[in-house]
């Protein structure tokens, strides 16, 4: 016999089976892992326990991958959550229980730089400005995810001189950070200005929280601009790119226009089930300054 056999043998008992991957356990898991951590329920106004009755017997009656998958959208998709994914291989995209009301596409920045800007400037895969007329500048923010952002819009204002007014559009930006969208939002404020309050799920009951935490924004001297502001936003801000327009709202000057946001407020979770397929849970919930959930 092998000198490795009987190691092979205790490793085996140690590692014991493996996850149930029967559709009722896939559900139950999935099902569980929400009613434990997602931060929303009470704002989406969902009768969780309810899914579950009504729900859980498709997963009993042997479904094919493609049956099962379509039940766990069921399930997910009342609430209507751009950060509660599902990712079953079994198609190309990623699900998202929220569902625009129609398709990505009416923000064109080549046609934006080539033919509507005046002077144009980028910093390539971050910002576009340029000049809509001589005293009205425009800025796109692309995300929220830079390391520097105020140097970064600096930079665009530095750019555009003197104007009066500025348009800044953040239609299908995906977001990044809430932290980088306070600074972003602080090259606009004359004063700290309250925007959100965030609390975390800490527990098993669904109004289970931490105690709120408040974030501010805060004037910034090197990219400061006092004109008025026209914010754009499209159904395809999300996420950071919100928080953004819940801190400029918040400015006197500022004028908001365009298609509502997604709501794809809170952080979120990765999870897998036993069969490999990845979802995601928001765990908070985010407020704007008057206590209003978007």
């Amino acid at each position: 016999m092998s000198r490795l056999a009987p190691w092979l043998l205790v490793v085996a008992g140690c590692l014991g089976p493996g996850p149930d991957t029967s559709p009722p356990a896939l559900f139950d898991h999935l099902w569980t892992d929400f009613d434990e951590r997602y931060g929303q329920f009470s704002v989406k106004d969902v009768d969780w326990e309810a899914s579950y009755d009504t729900i859980r017997p498709r997963f009993e009656a042997d479904p094919s991958d493609q049956e099962m998958s379509e039940a766990f959208k069921d399930l997910l998709r009342p609430l209507g959550d751009g950060h509660v994914i599902l990712r079953t291989f079994l198609e190309d995209e990623i699900w998202k229980s929220y569902t625009p009301t129609r398709e990505k596409g009416d923000v064109d920045l080549d046609l934006i730089e080539n033919e509507i800007l005046t002077d144009p400037g980028t910093q390539p895969g971050d910002l576009l400005w340029g000049r809509l007329s001589d005293r009205v500048g425009y800025v796109h923010l692309h995300h929220m995810d830079l390391s520097k952002p105020q140097r970064s819009l600096a930079t665009a204002l530095d750019a555009l001189g003197d104007v009066d007014g500025l348009v800044v559009d953040v239609r299908d930006n995906g977001g990044g950070s809430d932290q980088e969208s306070a600074a972003y939002a602080g090259c606009f404020a004359q004063q700290t200005t309250p925007f959100l309050t965030i609390r975390i799920r800490n527990g098993p009951n669904h109004d289970d929280f931490t105690d709120p935490m408040h974030m501010n924004i805060e004037p910034a001297e090197r990219c400061a601009f006092e004109g008025p502001v026209v914010l754009i936003t499209n159904q395809f801000s999300l996420s950071a790119a919100e928080t953004f327009t819940l801190g400029m709202v918040e400015l006197p000057q500022v004028t908001h226009i365009g298609e509502r946001t997604q709501g794809a407020f809170s952080d979120a979770i990765f999870r897998e089930l036993g069969n490999g397929w990845l979802y995601s849970i928001s765990i908070g919930d985010w407020r704007d300054a008057h206590d209003v959930s978007h």
